[in-house]
């Protein structure tokens, strides 16, 4: 019976991508969907090896670059109002604000502030 061989590169990218070992060693050896358990332990044994590490550091740098240049494009955008939200949503999104806001507005009003305008 032949051992199959892992796929490195796969390896570096999807880890790269997900941050999960164990998928990434299941992508890169699939055979190994069947053992989840043996999976995680060979992905943090190819998890030690420089090698790997080197690719999964070179997958993160091109994932950054392209990040970068993505949102580079949406803050230069030629409508102002397009581009500011956009700043303002990368920087909300830097500090760790939620993008998505929860506006909550409460009137309170007296019966006499409605009676005056009568």
């Amino acid at each position: 019976m032949k051992k199959a061989k892992v796929d490195k590169e796969v390896f570096a990218e999807v880890y790269a991508h997900t941050k999960s070992p164990g998928k990434a060693m299941i992508a890169a050896q699939p055979d190994l969907i069947l053992n989840k358990n043996y999976a995680n332990v060979k992905a943090h044994r190819m998890l030690a090896k420089k090698d790997v590490q080197t690719k999964i550091q070179e997958n993160l740098e091109k994932m950054s670059k392209k990040a970068i240049k993505r949102i580079d494009e949406l803050i230069q955008s030629e409508d102002e109002q397009i581009a500011t939200t956009n700043a303002w949503k990368t920087i909300e999104h830097i500090r760790g604000k939620p993008i998505a806001k929860n506006l909550n507005m409460n009137a309170s009003v007296s019966i006499e502030d409605a009676l005056i305008d009568l």
